[in-house]
């Protein structure tokens, strides 16, 4: 992998784990209330730096994913498929900034019993990711069959796209769910969700290195002009 990009690959590596770290001491050192501070540093909070650089993380992999469509091998087909993967990461770019994913949870609180969380199993996260999940692996999977031309010409990256998914499915799914166990214990909770929005950002920073590989794989490189050049 080139200079730039493993320097953007372990920057992106190294702002998940702070983040997650940043969450942790908070939860042990500081008091866990309403205030600002604290509102940056809940795992689960919305609108707030998390979210914002989950948003970017994904936004960055739309780029990469819409350069490697444009300028795909030539010997491989092309088409609007090439940017279905890039849609998939700017869709899930924007369901971090718009909520929509928690717009859809409280909408289908109403089919749980008594069309409230409160007293079922899903108490703290709601039955979205139960959903959303299958819905987005199924996207997955028929995205990956469109393209998989392209992802066995580079294994590499395919390796690399399909476990950074993998992870943060993981945590958006597996995790997600497993947080409704730490009800009545904010701690729990709190570390739960920590674990969550770490695995979910590892999947999104290994998704971008996926896209940096796949772009490699396909030849691309970046040329710099140098002064006077014709």
């Amino acid at each position: 992998m080139p200079f730039v990009a493993r320097r953007v690959v372990t920057g992106l590596y190294a702002v998940d784990v702070l983040i997650a770290l940043a969450f942790v001491g908070h939860l042990v050192f500081g008091p866990i209330g309403n205030t600002i501070l604290a509102r940056q540093l809940m795992p689960a909070g919305e609108a707030n730096f998390p979210t914002w650089y989950s948003s970017m993380q994904w936004a960055l992999a739309g780029v990469l994913l819409v350069l490697y469509a444009t300028h795909a091998p030539r010997h491989l087909k092309g088409g609007i498929r090439l940017y279905l993967p890039a849609a998939a990461a700017f869709a899930l770019s924007i369901d971090e900034t718009a909520q929509i994913h928690e717009w859809i949870g409280q909408a289908t609180d109403a089919l749980l019993p008594g069309g409230a969380r409160s007293g079922t199993f899903f108490a703290i996260t709601g039955i979205w990711m139960l959903i959303l999940v299958p819905i987005a692996i199924a996207a997955a999977v028929w995205i990956g069959v469109l393209v998989v031309d392209h992802l066995r010409a580079a294994p590499s990256a395919a390796r690399l796209l399909i476990g950074g998914v993998v992870i943060f499915v993981a945590g958006a799914g597996v995790v997600e769910i497993a947080t409704n166990l730490a009800t009545g214990n904010l701690p729990m909770q709190v570390g739960l969700e920590t674990i969550e929005e770490l695995t979910e950002l590892l999947g999104a920073t290994t998704v971008v290195w996926g896209s940096i590989e796949l772009l490699r794989a396909g030849g691309f490189r970046v040329v710099r002009a140098t002064p006077g050049g014709c």
